[in-house]
């Protein structure tokens, strides 16, 4: 009985060392354990990562990854079989290029009757050759021992061996995130002997590909191959894994591998990862078909023996803001206080890097020396596209990390903080120009309104005068945002003037396509709508403060000298830059447009008396706060011709009245008293020209006729509005008139070569657009740019 329980243990013992010593445990990939918890989560996927302790062990290339000593330790018992697997490393970073590790694994299992232990000690060295290309080898000693009481060992079998192995790989960065690795493991074989002479292949040689990728800050994606000779057949794996950091402490981990022709099935693979300052915990979990799950556990830390001569003292970043981060990229963000302990300057370089906001770290453009004490320096941050569609407020970790060379090695010191990133619609008041970073001229739902808005009323538009085609354009889009819908509504929970000149107060603003889509909001977001919608025609716009409330204001084209030519009084427009320019209180969507003009009007005249108005050109704006807006996917519906054809009839309609009651008031009334004043009359026959009354000035010009006025320049005159209206046969008439009867004047011989140009010129840089050989063409003329006598 006792012989049958020793044979017993016997065979069994025997499968066992055959399990370890024969390489048939297929989900270490082969013969040889395989080490890190992490590696191991991964589906094995390494060989390209290989960036921390364990690279000794997957590719000794990568050890040049490291910055700090480390010390690495992992423990697991292989599918709950009582088969121990543990590992210790020690890695020593020399210099920027060349790096050091040894390491110790151990696989083993036994009791007082039956033991079986390998443990290898390995001496590894990683080098730099170039910044994109790095090799690395290591040379290891296999030590084998088995015991197994109270029986004979078998035919040829030795209770202890020795051997070496040496393996070598490749590291490739071609370009940043991604990396190429080989490892050549085993190279001819690692072979042991054994006390008794017989020698054996413990490890034959395996060739390990891989590759990975940085898809983001926050995802790691890899990918390996192996190929191995195992005996008469060849043995090959295919690896796959990820790692996502939910938090720059917390990772997660996945993997699977199978051999090729996959007979021996899935091995599936998940695991964590803690990171506390240097310190690390990972932890893997890995299914085998067939045997049961291995738990793997590692342990390590990294550190620096000698203290950084330069530390990261205060660090003051303002809260991020997603509108802004065009502004950011030549504004800093924040300061750093760097303190230098040393006796001398030390150079150095600085940088910025937000995980969950950025795809790379921004580093300061060129070093900075720190003297001796402390300076403190500037931080700059660059954002990509996808910083604008930052969905919510959220406090983050930034982290800042100083570099600086000592003894041939790059020393870093590194500071964590949390930073608040606001969502994409949000913004401070610094002044009331920050408004400027929400109107978007290019935006496509703003482009597609305006031009489909506008080429509805074309002709209408063309109709005019191009004195008063700015007005029409503005009027009509206004009249269209009506129509529309958009409407004001009061802000209940930060309204602008409670915010206005409050540092500290965040507000939100709608880009133009979200309100357009919504149709509502409050002041801030009907005025960067409007100021979008007209800077997308080419009309200049400005932000007006009251303070308390905000409105807009733009640009006319039209000289302060012209105003009363087309109409205006000083009560009517502001002044800047010598144009006139039209106040508009968009709080009145769904109002008159002249009722906003009014209203505008007023509140502006009043805040000039208070000299508390305040404007700000929207263009210059931009130079302060360029707009970064994000991806709005909206559809948008234009009011139709026949909706808005009522709305803009009527504006116009009102416009003509205003004009009419200005004529009169300062042409008509006077000329009634003193019907004999030409200089008046005259200013009258531009004043109708300018406003597109061109059948009243023709009446006018013939008053003066009848008054003996000077008739060159009557004839000048009436060939004028002539080639204004397209008769330029008539011009041509009226010119040759003049000559007869003054052949020197030179206004009418100058005028006459022009008509005569463009008669000759017909169907080339002219529309054609009639049969009628009176008509070259359409000419486009503006009153203001003629040689009008007056």
């Amino acid at each position: 009985m006792q012989t049958t329980k020793c044979v017993r243990k016997f065979l069994y013992g025997l499968a066992l060392l055959t399990l370890s010593s024969a390489k048939i445990v297929v989900a270490q990939s082969g013969a040889q354990a395989i080490v890190g918890a992490r590696p191991a989560a991964m589906g094995q996927a390494y060989i390209a990562v290989a960036d921390d302790g364990y690279a000794a062990f997957w590719n000794p290339a990568g050890l040049t990854q490291m910055q700090n000593q480390s010390l690495q330790s992992q423990w697991s018992d292989l599918y709950g079989l009582g088969i121990r697997n543990a590992y210790v490393g020690y890695t020593v970073p020399f210099t920027d290029r060349f790096s050091a590790a040894v390491d110790w694994l151990h696989i083993g299992f036994g009791d007082r009757d039956l033991s079986h232990s390998e443990n290898r000690f390995a001496l590894a060295a990683g080098f730099k050759l170039s910044e994109l290309l790095s090799a690395g080898a290591s040379i290891k000693y296999l030590r084998n021992s088995s015991a197994l009481a109270n029986l004979a060992n078998p035919t040829d079998y030795s209770s202890s061996a020795t051997g070496f192995g040496i393996d070598a790989g490749l590291l490739l960065g071609p370009v940043n995130g991604l990396r190429f690795g080989f490892t050549a493991q085993d190279i001819r074989s690692t072979k042991i002997k054994y006390e008794n002479g017989i020698s054996r292949t413990a490890y034959p040689t395996k060739l390990r590909w891989g590759i990975a990728y940085d898809l983001s800050s926050v995802l790691l994606l890899a990918a390996g191959f192996d190929h191995q000779i195992k005996g008469a057949a060849d043995y090959n794996m295919a690896h796959v894994g990820a790692e996502f950091l939910l938090h720059r402490s917390l990772a997660l981990r996945g993997g699977l591998q199978t051999d090729v022709n996959r007979t021996l099935g899935f091995h599936y693979a998940a695991g964590a990862g803690l990171r506390i300052k240097g310190g690390r915990v990972d932890y893997a979990y890995i299914m085998t078909p067939g045997l049961p799950a291995t738990h793997r556990f590692s342990a390590g830390l990294e550190f620096s023996l000698s203290a950084s001569a330069v530390k990261i003292g205060d660090v003051d970043i303002e809260p991020l803001f997603p509108a802004y981060r065009m502004q950011y990229t030549r504004k800093s963000i924040g300061t750093a206080k760097l303190e230098n302990t040393s006796e001398k300057p030390i150079s150095a370089q600085v940088r910025l890097f937000i995980p969950s906001a950025m795809e790379n770290p921004t580093e300061l453009e060129s070093e900075i020396v720190i003297a001796p004490g402390a300076e403190t320096v500037d931080l700059m941050a660059v954002f990509d596209e996808k910083f604008n569609d930052w969905p919510k407020n959220r406090m983050v970790s930034a982290e800042i990390a100083i570099a600086y060379t000592d003894a041939s090695r790059t020393r870093r010191s590194t500071k964590q903080l949390p930073v608040t990133i606001y969502k994409r619609n949000a913004m401070q008041w610094h002044d009331i120009g920050a408004a400027a970073g929400f109107v978007i001229s290019d935006d496509e739902s703003v482009s597609k309104f305006a031009s489909d808005v506008l080429l509805s009323h074309a002709d209408q538009i063309k109709a005019a005068p191009k004195a008063m085609r700015v007005f029409r354009r503005s009027m009509l889009l206004f009249d269209a945002l009506s129509q529309h819908g958009i409407r004001y509504q009061l802000d209940a929970n930060t309204p602008y003037i409670e915010r206005s000149g409050e540092r500290l107060v965040v507000d939100s603003i709608q880009y133009p396509a979200e309100f357009l889509e919504k149709r509502t909001g409050d002041c801030d977001d009907c005025t960067v709508l409007y100021c979008s919608l007209l800077e997308n025609v080419g009309i200049p716009t400005a932000l007006v403060d009251a303070p308390g409330h905000i409105f807009m204001a733009f640009d006319t084209g039209i000289s302060v000298f012209d105003a009363e030519s087309i109409g205006l009084t000083r009560d009517r427009y502001l002044v800047r830059n010598s144009n006139i320019w039209i106040p508009v209180e968009v709080t009145l969507f769904g109002e008159p447009f002249q009722k906003a003009w009014d209203t505008a009007m007023n509140e502006a005249n009043q805040l000039l008396e208070e000299d508390r108005l305040i404007i700000v050109d929207t263009r210059e704006a931009w130079q302060t706060y360029p707009p970064s807006p994000p991806e709005v996917e909206t559809e948008v519906t234009v009011p139709s011709e026949m909706d808005l054809s009522p709305y803009f009839e009527a504006e116009d309609a009102l416009i003509r009245n205003r004009q009419e009651m200005f004529l009169k008031e300062n042409y008509f009334d006077d000329l009634e008293q003193d019907g004999e004043n030409v200089g008046l009359r005259n200013d009258l026959v531009y004043c109708l020209v300018q406003l597109g009354r061109y059948d009243r000035a023709m009446s006018q010009l013939q008053i003066l006729d009848d008054q003996k006025y000077n008739f060159a320049e009557i004839a000048n005159s009436r060939a004028l509005i002539s080639v204004m209206t397209t008769q330029l046969g008539d011009a041509e008439s009226y010119l040759l008139e003049g000559l007869e009867r003054y052949p020197d004047n030179e206004r009418c011989v100058a005028n006459l070569t022009y008509v005569r140009y463009l008669l000759a010129n017909r169907g080339g840089n002219l529309i054609d657009d009639s049969d009628d050989p009176n008509k070259a063409g359409v000419v486009e003329l503006d009153a203001r740019n003629i040689p009008w006598a007056k």
